[in-house]
């Protein structure tokens, strides 16, 4: 399965973002759900369904040991003709 390390932004922000994205929908692309988007902090790209379990404990170790953080959204563009982002600006350190 394809797996990546994400965060969910507040529900502020995903309509804050919602809105502006709104103004630029135009029936070609097919829109993803606010629901489910997401910041993106690290692509595994495919990992064996065995190695599940141990992945998610480690990050779950790896978030309890950092504190929240702050960012806001700064920046975006495309991949392709199919997705949309929209980048962040804040404490990169405590992200990575």
């Amino acid at each position: 399965m394809r797996l990546f390390a994400a965060v969910e932004p507040p529900p502020d922000a995903v309509a804050h973002l919602a809105a502006i994205v709104d103004g630029v929908r135009d029936g070609v692309l097919r829109w993803s759900d606010p629901a489910a988007w997401h910041l993106t902090l690290a692509f595994y790209g495919e990992v064996g369904e065995e190695k599940l379990t141990e992945l998610t404990e480690r990050l779950a170790r790896a978030a309890r040991r950092h504190p929240a953080t702050t960012a806001r959204i700064a920046g975006a563009g495309r991949f392709g003709r199919a997705v949309l982002w929209a980048g962040i600006d804040g404490d990169g350190v405590a992200l990575r």
